[in-house]
């Protein structure tokens, strides 16, 4: 699937993140912001000096688990964005391993896991259809995550 922002290939693509980034930077004077890039492939790369952190989304279907599969999407990210990006995984279907990811070298500094009837039953429960209890237990509860509340205590002055 493509969404409308990039339904017209790579060149709008660009273009529009130009003029967006022009926008608010120049227009709107704002430098206060942090531009996330998720371009999802190299010919969709805008300019590196537009945006601080390189993004990409990542879903197997019919997956519950993705287990090592983080590790192939990370390295080609930084392969095209440079190793002085930080990379994010801005939407998933499953959560990382982070005992993996570590012994990869392949850590997302943050993830965004799918919500709504992806992981939430009409009921309000978790599904487990997609991504397993056990799964974000292990990965909220691992050392290699920084939590809201752990990020709060680092950050008391």
């Amino acid at each position: 699937d493509v969404y409308w922002w990039g339904a017209d290939g790579t060149d709008a693509y660009k273009w529009l993140w130009d003029l967006l980034y022009k926008r608010m930077t120049e227009y709107h004077k704002l430098n206060n912001l942090l531009w996330v890039w998720n371009g999802q492939s190299e010919e969709s790369l805008v300019d590196k000096n537009t945006f601080d952190i390189a993004s990409a989304g990542y879903f197997k279907v019919d997956a519950k688990d993705y287990g090592d599969c983080f590790s192939e999407p990370f390295a080609a990210l930084q392969k095209y964005v440079g190793k002085d990006k930080i990379l994010a995984l801005s939407d998933c279907g499953c959560v990382p391993d982070m005992d993996i990811s570590f012994r990869d070298n392949a850590v997302w500094s943050f993830f965004g896991l799918a919500n709504g009837d992806h992981i939430i039953d009409a009921k309000g429960n978790l599904s487990e259809r997609y991504i397993s209890k056990d799964a974000l237990i292990k990965v909220y509860n691992s050392e290699g995550t920084l939590t809201l509340d752990e990020y709060t205590e680092l950050t008391k002055n």
